[in-house]
């Protein structure tokens, strides 16, 4: 069945369509669902509604690293909460093309006890499905690449939609290519890749309501190649999925992972993984899902960052507004995706400084003449933070934009410099955020 015309059962579908299930009214009988063959039933779900999708995931790692004194053991707890609002704006059912706009009312993560949120609170993006997917930004927002192309794998799933058999008896079994609904509920880190190894369902019952409950099992690999910890995991998850046949809706999808994962390369045989996620899926469909949208407003936590110099953890909070970046030769950077105009943009910086073993008033003496010799207006003075005594430094650059850096102390000749660039237009802001992320700079426990 062309996907457009799922959930579109028009009166003429409903003539035509042995197997097309009427709207209104609503039938109390589950044969009303089944059409001309009482044992056979239609599981296709329609997209031509808006759909807020309400996700919650919890789960634990338990890791176990082989160190030089013996074995490294620690459970990781992990949960979520997403919610998300698609409505479809091109549905091309003759050229096979779908486009669909994803609102991201909420996206909160935990890991470890920690808020690990990214960047993704109020972004609207565009998924499209036609000869190839296609992810892109609906608004002034700087999303990371890596960020973006990791919503791809969710292409297939915008809507609610799964590709549900036409016609099915019960206990029969089935294979559904469910990659999409996988990346939806569990998205995995930025560059990972799923290969789903197998995905057979069969339709279990029919209530009287005409409300469909669909289980399954799949099974699956994962390669995270985190280039200080790559690891590839095999997972099976079992699924129910319950399907509103007279309305021809998605209601919910319930996943209960577990898995285990491995080092690769240099860590083959020194990382172990299980891992134990479940995830729960809820639809809210029409008015519902818009008024969801219209009356949302974006909510930012702080979330933690940091480093470790010289066996020292530092680390600081920013909002999850701003976007993790790849970190380069032991230099984190953190972007700021809003509060930005199409020439400028924020960039914070945390990261080692080679000073050694010396006061800190010969650290401010090397600072000074370093930055004498680049030509280029500066001011420095002393400046304190949770961290103690340090130095502020605050200069122009070759590339245009100004430069706030707080540089500290952490012992045995390791500093720590926390520094913030961006356009002269929008340094003013800068300073603020700066000044915020400064007064959370501390050191924990590695």
């Amino acid at each position: 069945m062309l996907r457009g015309h799922c959930a579109a059962f028009t009166l003429a579908a409903t003539l035509l369509t042995p197997l097309a299930i009427a709207q209104e009214p609503a039938s109390t009988d589950a044969q009303a669902a089944a059409a001309s063959e009482p044992d056979k039933f239609d599981l296709s779900v329609g997209i031509d509604e808006p759909v807020l999708m309400s996700i919650s995931v919890t789960g634990q790692a338990k890791v176990g690293v082989q160190m030089p004194t013996g074995v490294f053991e620690t459970t990781i707890p992990v949960s979520g909460s997403v919610k998300f609002v698609d409505r479809f704006d091109v549905i091309d059912d003759e050229k096979g093309r779908y486009e669909s706009l994803r609102t991201y009312l909420q996206y909160f993560s935990e890991e470890d006890g920690k808020i690990s949120d990214p960047c993704f609170n109020g972004l609207t993006v565009r998924l499209v499905e036609d000869e190839r997917l296609q992810v892109t930004v609906e608004e002034t927002r700087l999303i990371p690449g890596p960020r973006v192309t990791q919503l791809l794998d969710q292409v297939n799933f915008s809507g609610g939609y799964i590709p549900l058999p036409e016609k099915i008896g019960i206990d029969e079994p089935f294979q559904l290519p469910i990659h999409s609904l996988i990346r939806t509920l569990i998205p995995g880190e930025p560059g990972s890749s799923v290969e789903l190894k197998e995905s057979i369902f069969q339709l279990r019952e029919v209530d009287d309501e005409g409300r469909a409950r669909v289980t399954g099992q799949a099974q699956w690999t994962e390669v995270i190649p985190d280039p200080q910890a790559p690891l590839e995991a095999e997972a099976t998850g079992e699924f129910t999925l319950w399907i509103d046949l007279v309305k021809g809706r998605l209601e919910s999808v319930s996943m209960k992972t577990k898995g285990q994962a491995k080092g690769q390369g240099d860590l083959a045989n020194s990382v172990r993984a299980e891992i134990q996620l479940d995830a729960e899926l809820k639809t809210t469909w029409g008015k519902d899902a818009e008024k969801a949208l219209q009356s949302h407003r974006p909510k930012f936590r702080e979330v933690p960052r940091g480093t470790t110099i010289g066996g020292v953890a530092v680390e600081f909070a920013l909002p999850s507004s701003w976007a993790t970046l790849d970190s380069e030769n032991g230099v984190e950077r953190y972007l700021k995706t809003t509060d930005h105009s199409e020439d400028s943009a924020a960039v914070m910086f945390l990261q080692p400084l080679g000073l050694g073993d010396v006061s800190l008033s010969e650290a401010r003496e090397v600072c000074d003449r370093d930055f004498k010799t680049l030509g280029v207006e500066y001011k420095i003075k002393n400046t304190k933070s949770v961290l103690g005594k340090g130095i502020r430094i605050e200069s122009d650059a070759d590339d245009g934009y100004k430069y706030i850096a707080d540089i500290f102390p952490l012992g045995n000749g390791h500093w720590v410099m926390l520094k913030i660039g961006a356009s002269p237009s929008q340094f003013k802001k800068a300073r603020i955020w700066f000044e915020s992320a400064q007064k959370t700079l501390k050191k924990v426990d590695p």
